[in-house]
């Protein structure tokens, strides 16, 4: 399993990412392992997903950065399905 994540930084800017160890690449961010993250201190995760594959992974991540994280954590507030 492969995630797709979006952390929210303590400035209020968003990371979009993919590893297939949440919990380590969490302690790589908090720990300044990482490069946008270590100017920017990580605050919390606010959208985490699991894909099967690298390969579906990896678009979800682009489908995200395009968009813009901010605007798609608002898109799928509000995409929800009613059965």
């Amino acid at each position: 399993m492969v995630a797709v994540y979006i952390i929210l930084t303590h400035y209020g800017t968003y990371y979009t990412g993919m590893t297939n160890s949440i919990i380590r690449r969490w302690s790589e961010h908090v720990n300044g392992q990482s490069s946008y993250l270590r100017r920017v201190p990580a605050k919390e995760v606010v959208h985490l997903e699991f894909w099967p594959n690298y390969s579906i992974a990896s678009s979800r991540e682009r489908y995200i950065k395009r968009m813009g994280a901010r605007v798609f954590l608002v898109k799928s507030q509000y995409s929800t399905s009613v059965l």
